[in-house]
């Protein structure tokens, strides 16, 4: 497991510097969540991420998800994919 702060992850190097540092951000608040709250935690922070200017490509969000969830027990990890097809069906669906 990588346990490198997200702006140090070799994965996002190429991001741009602003959307990496919004993404920080975003990652350093799920960090310090407890794990009971995780999961609302990370709905906030799609839907933030959702509703911000900043955008992302397919490819992108895949590699966010990824970062964002991988420190996430195998439970949580299954119901934030959950949500996040539900979501992008939605999304979709407008």
């Amino acid at each position: 497991m990588n346990q490198n702060p997200i702006h140090q992850d070799q994965r996002l190097h190429h991001l741009d510097p602003e959307r990496l540092a919004r993404l920080t951000k975003l990652a350093e608040q799920l960090s310090n969540t407890p794990d009971n709250q995780k999961m609302s935690a990370f709905l906030s922070i799609m839907q933030e991420m959702r509703s911000s200017d900043l955008s992302f490509s397919p490819c992108e969000q895949d590699l966010l998800f990824t970062v964002l969830t991988e420190h996430m027990s195998e439970r949580e990890k299954k119901k934030a994919m959950m949500i996040r097809q539900l979501s992008s069906q939605l999304t979709q669906n407008k």
